[in-house]
Formats: structure tokens, sequence, C-alpha cells
């Protein structure tokens, strides 16, 4: 029998979420989960244990990347993750609000939340928003399915999918991915002239995009 996989969300979708939080009185702090989970692909676990000091540099100015170091990664594995300018913004609005809060994930009374307190938040949210099927893994789906499908445009592969979700092994990562919709259109595109053409230059404009995972240091070259 088939596993059930938590519900991938569009950018729409995710959106609806942010607005659902919007009158929250930890609005930063939620805000900040949500956009973890869906554009830097976070476990739960990481989440609530992400502490302000991995988002910034050895001067307190927000860093161009997620560190997750091994106190906060699965098995102790370290990773680094380009910050998305939706979560740079979002870290901007919760450090003016808590400028000396330690941790990323607040509670309405606490200065910290487990991670069992953060699937429920979740869990409490989804059902809140009217998104059946949808679970705490579900950011963390959409955002490696959305990088597999963009991969090959940014001169990226799976490799690099691999790495920013900090999975030991490439079968893990493709478990995560949705399958396509448009199939058919991908053999289609076999042998095609327009198709080649459009690659190249997708591929060309990518060769200059600075956003790419191989300008990443890997896990152990910082500090």
């Amino acid at each position: 029998m088939a596993t059930k996989r938590a519900k991938t969300l569009t950018d729409a979708d995710v959106d609806k979420l942010l607005r659902a939080v919007e009158h929250s009185p930890i609005r930063e702090s939620d805000r900040l989960k949500i956009l973890l989970s869906y554009y830097a692909g976070l476990r739960v676990s990481e989440i609530a244990k992400l502490e302000v000091d991995a988002m910034v540099d050895g001067d307190g100015r927000i860093s161009p990347l997620i560190t997750i170091f091994s106190n906060v990664g699965k098995m102790g594995k370290e990773r680094c993750i380009p910050m998305h300018p939706k979560i740079r913004t979002a870290l901007q609005e919760f450090r003016k609000r808590y400028p000396n809060a330690r941790h990323i994930c607040l509670g309405q009374r606490v200065d910290s939340v487990t991670t069992t307190g953060v699937c429920s938040w979740f869990h409490y949210l989804y059902r809140r928003t009217g998104f059946a099927g949808c679970s705490s893994h579900s950011g963390r789906r959409t955002f490696i399915t959305n990088l597999a499908k963009r991969a090959n445009d940014f001169g990226n592969s799976l490799r690099d999918v691999q790495h920013l979700a900090g999975h030991a092994r490439l079968d893990s990562t493709e478990a995560y991915i949705d399958q396509s919709e448009h199939v058919s259109d991908l053999v289609s595109s076999l042998g095609s002239r327009e198709y080649d053409t459009s690659n190249q230059r997708r591929n060309s404009a990518a060769r200059k995009a600075s956003f790419s995972t191989r300008q990443v240091p890997r896990a152990g070259t910082h500090g």
C-alpha cells in the first residue's frame, strides 16, 4: 500500500497561510515558521531549534545564508541554505519586534517552542485555513518539489536539491517530490529544436544569476 504523503501547496496557498496569522500576537514569529518551511525546506524540528545566530553574520547583519548547525540538523548533519528574499524581510521584521530573542520560534507565553508544539501549530493552522491533507511536512515537500522542477533551468541537479534538503541519500529526496502533470510535454520536447533554443537561453540567464547552490559552501566550510 502506498504511503500517504503530505499535500503540497502553491505560492497563492502560502500567501493564504500568511494572511491567516496576520493578527497573531506573535505574528513575526509565525510568519517565519511558515516561510522557513516553504522557502527553506526546514524540518519542524529544525524550525523549533533554529536560533537567530544561524541567520546573521559575525557582525550581527543578516546573512545571505541560513546555516543549519549540527545541534539543529537531523543526525547532526550541517548544511547551508540560501536565504529567500521573503525570509530576509520577515527576519528583519522579527528582529525589530524581538531584538533580544534567541530563538526564531516563539510561543505566546514562552521564548521557545518544542518540536511537538510546532507540529501542533501547523496542524491547527491547516485545519483553520481549510487545507485538508496538509501536515507539518507540507512545506518541506513543497520546497523540494519546486526545486526539483526548476533545478535544470538554473544549471543545478537533484544532487543540489539533496544538499539543500539535508538528505544523506538521493532516494530520500526523490521520495518527497510530487510527480508532474506535464510528463507528456516532457516526452514531446525530445528532439524539439524550439525547446533546445529556449533551453539554451534559460541556461545562459541562469549562469548570470547569483542565486545558485554552487556558490553555497558545503557543511564544514563555515565557522
